[in-house]
């Protein structure tokens, strides 16, 4: 039990959401009910610091969570998500095309980003850290099946012309110490930069949406927890833009004035606490209302997979989740038990309504389902 602010210090905090037994990876599928009910579970009690405003999971255990190659959190099977990743491939590029080295990206997963990369800047070398690679190394893109600390980074010498980092600090026991492991490895006087991205807690609190708080993510920030999580690590932050519902923070070596205290987030925090239980009721007769019409939920990923087994335990009410990665169709989720299958295995099924979690995708969604000719009725969780 964490009785400090990773970031702060303080002792004081805000309770946001408690669960006392949630599946410790969403993005974890197995290959039969059995296994996938008896998933392993952990304590979930999301508390906001009154005096810097950072939200994290004060219950979370480090030691629960192992990410391995049977981990899948790819998002590349959408094409909304592919135009995210592609745009701000363009803007890392664009910002560091006078400097000479490598690109490095720390949590790389399968490696999707870097080819991304390659292919708009052919002429560059890429590096990636990431435990639960699956991938070989070619000639340009070398990738290291590990942890990023400071040992694997002596061994990944050579120039550096930029690093990213894309959805892993909100994964860290200690987000602080991994930005200060990235801030050891480059020189006092780098002229590169270091992006950051990371989901906004805003757009959790702001739509009240329940289900984005699951046990993967142990921090949540905001913009000003963000640069101050950065400045704590020697990171001079030069910008953090809202893109969609993500964070993109670009910074250098350096320090700035550690941001104030994020007032505007406290407040949010005590609104959204105070609302989530009546949520959790609507959302309850949501699913009533559209399960005798044969109900999904769009997306195996973290977002359907705590909606799911939230509001529907024992798996009575949602038939199964849909999901365009075929890596997990055919599977179950954690805890639930929920199956995993494609649009025209769900339609097979009889489902007829199927509920959509985040806005951004809708058309995407409509778009995909009209193609294969399923008139599924679509809805999205908090919309009209």
């Amino acid at each position: 039990m964490w009785s400090e602010c990773k970031l702060c210090r303080h002792s004081e905090f805000i309770p946001i959401v408690t669960r006392p037994s949630v599946s410790i990876l969403q993005n974890r599928v197995f290959e039969d009910v059995r296994l996938a009910r008896s998933a392993a579970v952990g304590r979930l009690e999301i508390v906001c610091c009154t005096n810097c405003g950072f939200i994290f999971n004060r219950a979370f255990e480090p030691d629960k969570i192992v990410y391995d190659p049977s981990y899948d959190n790819a998002q590349f099977f959408s094409p909304c998500f592919v135009e995210h990743m592609r745009e701000r491939a363009a803007n890392l590029l664009e910002c560091s095309r006078a400097l000479d080295g490598s690109i490095r990206e720390l949590g790389c997963g399968q490696g999707t980003f870097l080819d991304m990369l390659g292919i708009i800047a052919p002429e560059r070398t890429f590096i990636g850290f990431d435990l639960s690679s699956r991938r070989a190394s070619t000639q340009r893109i070398r990738i290291e099946p590990c942890y990023f600390d400071r040992g694997t980074a002596q061994r990944a010498n050579g120039a550096i012309a930029a690093v990213v980092s894309r959805h892993v600090v909100e994964h860290l026991p200690s987000p602080v110490d991994f930005l200060m492991t990235i801030r050891a490895t480059l020189p006092d006087l780098w002229p590169g930069h270091v992006f950051t991205e990371t989901p906004t807690v805003e757009w959790i609190l702001d739509n009240r949406a329940t289900y984005d708080f699951f046990y993967e993510h142990c921090n949540y920030f905001t913009k000003q927890t963000l640069e101050l999580a950065l400045s704590l690590a020697g990171l001079a932050c030069s910008s953090v833009d809202l893109v969609d519902q993500y964070l993109w923070a670009e910074s250098s070596v350096g320090s700035n004035p550690a941001p104030m205290r994020d007032q505007a987030i406290v407040g949010k925090a005590e609104a959204a606490a105070s609302a989530f239980s009546s949520m959790e009721g609507k959302r309850r007769q949501l699913i009533d209302d559209l399960s005798a019409t044969g109900l999904a939920v769009w997306g195996a990923g973290a977002k359907g997979v705590t909606f799911a087994s939230l509001l529907d335990p024992d798996a009575s009410r949602i038939q199964c989740l849909i999901d365009v990665n075929p890596q997990k169709e055919s599977r179950y989720i954690g805890i639930s038990g929920h199956p995993i299958l494609d649009a025209q295995e769900a339609w097979k099924l009889s489902v007829r309504s199927v509920l959509v979690m985040n806005s951004n995708y809708l058309n995407e969604i409509r778009r995909h389902t009209e193609a294969l000719k399923l008139p599924f009725h679509l809805s999205l969780v908090d919309g009209p």
